[in-house]
């Protein structure tokens, strides 16, 4: 893993999902085949996603500066970074950052797919407005090894948002990618949702595979046939179709029609 420590010009970005969004690093060590982050290079274009982090270690003092500035809005970790990857547990910057908004006046949203976010519990429970969410792609945890490979396990992810949700801190879930022959049977997917219910999760977001057609797609392809074969493929590119799409729509609505579940497709 190369770890470069970086200066940035900002620690807040303007965002389509919240109104501000925090990366406290670029570079993400889960390595996680699928990652739509593989699109941003920022002068890494040589080298392979998951072996390098840039750490901005200016960053408390960017957000400090920005924050007097700005007006109140609420701010999300993270849109091209999970904010507790393993790096997280040395620099702190994620943890750095909750303690400068304790004073925030909106909500903060952190989505991520480590365990390690139960570090920093005592000071979510003091954030006026906090929401946790966990990324979920796949529920086996020896498959995640090999989709997710520097990812908590799917089994802790999920036993740690029960523990959140215990402790009075809102809840979600983002049930995506969902990928083909792996996890979009209908099968699958009840499997997940009695899962997802188990945990009493306040939420569950659920989106397709995409960025087939750009350099994540050509990266996942590579993967995919060295793998699992053509057989496996197949069905990815069979899943850039709108009759894919509507058949997976329908899938995920019969299932949920047996829980009470508040949840929003994002295809």
């Amino acid at each position: 893993m190369k770890v470069k420590e970086i200066q940035c010009k900002s620690a807040l970005r303007p965002s389509k999902i919240q109104n501000h969004v925090i990366n406290p690093y670029f570079g993400c060590q889960h390595g996680c085949k699928y990652c739509y982050a593989k699109i941003y290079t920022f002068g890494h274009e040589k080298e392979e996603w998951g072996t390098f982090v840039d750490v901005r270690i200016n960053l408390i003092d960017k957000l400090k500066k920005q924050l007097k500035k700005i007006k109140q809005g609420s701010i999300w970790f993270s849109s091209i970074c999970d904010p507790y990857q393993p790096i997280e547990s040395r620099y702190k910057l994620t943890q750095k950052c909750l303690k400068v908004l304790l004073n925030w006046g909106d909500s903060v949203c952190i989505q991520t797919k480590s365990d390690l976010v139960l570090r920093d519990l005592d000071l979510l429970k003091k954030l006026k407005d906090v929401e946790i969410g966990f990324t979920i792609t796949i529920l086996d945890d020896d498959l995640a090894k090999v989709w997710e490979p520097g990812a908590s396990l799917p089994s802790k992810r999920l036993r740690a948002l029960e523990e959140l949700k215990q402790k009075g801190i809102k809840t979600y879930i983002f049930f995506g990618p969902i990928l083909p022959y792996f996890s979009d049977s209908e099968d699958k997917i009840l499997e997940a949702f009695k899962k997802f219910n188990q945990v009493g999760v306040n939420e569950v977001l659920v989106d397709k595979i995409r960025h087939l057609q750009d350099k994540v797609g050509r990266e996942l392809r590579e993967f995919v046939l060295e793998k699992y074969g053509k057989g496996i493929w197949s069905h990815f590119e069979h899943a850039q179709g709108l009759e894919y799409q509507e058949k997976l729509r329908l899938k995920i609505e019969h299932v949920l029609r047996y829980f009470d579940i508040k949840y929003k497709l994002l295809f």
